[in-house]
């Protein structure tokens, strides 16, 4: 291949790759229509529990109807209590089920943008959820996840991050026709071999150390070496 037309096939690639990500950005911004509430959720699976993060993004035209359940006074403001009280209410909207046991979820932090914002379609309610249990044990277990949060106007999206933790594998991730609830199997591997190798290490060398005493012990109280 000439360096001209190697020159050709590479600006080719660069532009579809261009077009690509233009017609995926014009696709993610049409999917949130004006007339939706878009809330989206990102899963953390942990041994010992489940982290979420939350994106609450009401389109302009449902916007009013979300900042009335907000803004309780009506003083045209998200007052501190106001906030809380309605990240509360979200939470206390979502189920997160590990084998068959329901995990405790608990609201760890909330960012609401200024109502006008909020009005416009602009802005975004951001919360991380905190969902603790007892730690699993090595093996395959079962997630499922639903939002079950202002159902009439709102459109869904829910998946799973690849976990940070070393040893967890999570499978194939099976939502529900509106992309309310989210169900999938992970892997749990066992602990970290780090700590056990350096027990396990230690405890030879103590071993070690303790037949070598021995041995110096009955070497110098033998009658055939005195």
């Amino acid at each position: 291949m000439t360096t001209g037309r190697r020159t050709r096939v590479r600006s080719g690639a660069v532009t579809a790759l261009a077009v690509a990500a233009a017609i995926a950005a014009g696709a993610g911004v049409s999917a949130h229509r004006l007339d939706e509430y878009l809330q989206a959720t990102r899963l953390d699976i942990r041994p010992d529990g489940v982290r979420l993060a939350l994106e609450l993004t009401p389109g302009a035209a449902v916007a009013d109807a979300i900042v009335t359940r907000i803004d309780r006074d009506g003083d045209h403001l998200f007052s501190p209590a106001e906030q809380r009280a309605y990240a509360s209410d979200v939470v206390a909207s979502l189920n997160v089920v590990v084998d068959g046991t329901p995990v405790a979820l608990q609201l760890e932090t909330s960012t609401f943008p200024a109502l006008e914002t909020f009005r416009r379609g602009d802005g975004t309610i951001r919360l991380q959820v905190r969902g603790s249990s007892e730690a699993v044990a090595s093996g395959r277990h079962h997630l499922s996840f639903m939002n079950g949060h202002a159902s009439r106007e709102s459109v869904y999206m829910a998946n799973a991050l690849v976990p940070e933790v070393a040893g967890i594998v999570i499978g194939m991730q099976r939502h529900s026709p509106d992309q309310r609830q989210l169900s999938l199997d992970y892997d749990v591997g066992r602990p970290s071999s780090t700590r056990t190798s350096s027990l396990v290490m230690a405890g030879c060398v103590a071993a070690v150390l303790l037949v070598r005493a021995a041995r110096g012990r009955v070497f110098r109280l033998s009658p055939s070496r005195r």
